[in-house]
């Protein structure tokens, strides 16, 4: 940029050969089964749920000449207009790329959010003793299993890398479950 001056941070920055040695992580599904839950109905949201995924590992493999993706999932009544911005770039690119190892989060225990329980109307049996949303734990726990399959697939596709799933929900319950322990006093 300048000559004689060295540009700030450049040696902090990574080298081109790093990115190869990188993680990359993926962290998806709560904002997604959030924005369903407020919108359309549980039964919906679930339905919905293959088509939520399906969409996400399409999108994540298209061209990587596009920046924008613009998918449109039509799921009965709903209507889910994702706009996903490839700047971290798709799977495919990232492997294309030399990127091998990857870790793909599932999400958390939605039912534990303080919204679930501010805006769920609670009724005999549909909260558990942690004080959280059964139906919407319920709901995130379906979309993991879902989500892990296609880590499954993945894997076929991409033999040479490593997918890691990493269950955040296991660990952020866990927290829940063991507030008193760790600390805090009063969870709900």
């Amino acid at each position: 940029m300048f000559p004689g001056i060295e540009p700030p941070f450049k040696s902090t920055l990574p080298r081109p050969e790093d990115f190869s040695r990188a993680i990359y992580t993926f962290d998806i599904g709560q904002n997604d089964l959030a924005f369903g839950l407020q919108h359309t109905s549980q039964e919906q949201v679930i339905q919905s749920i293959p088509d939520i995924l399906s969409q996400f590992f399409q999108a994540v493999q298209v061209s990587s000449t596009q920046s924008i993706v613009d998918i449109t999932i039509y799921n009965r009544a709903i209507k889910v207009v994702l706009e996903l911005t490839l700047v971290m770039a798709t799977f495919q690119q990232l492997y294309d790329e030399g990127a091998r190892v990857f870790w793909i989060h599932n999400t958390g225990p939605i039912g534990c959010l303080p919204y679930s329980y501010i805006y769920y109307e609670p009724k005999k049996g549909n909260i558990d003793a942690n004080g959280c949303v059964k139906p919407h734990n319920d709901l995130a726990q379906e979309f993991n299993r879902q989500l892990k399959d296609q880590v499954f697939q993945l894997r076929t596709k991409f033999p040479l890398a490593k997918f890691t799933y990493v269950d955040v929900y296991s660990a952020k319950y866990e927290l829940v479950n063991n507030a008193r322990s760790q600390g805090n006093l009063q969870v709900f």
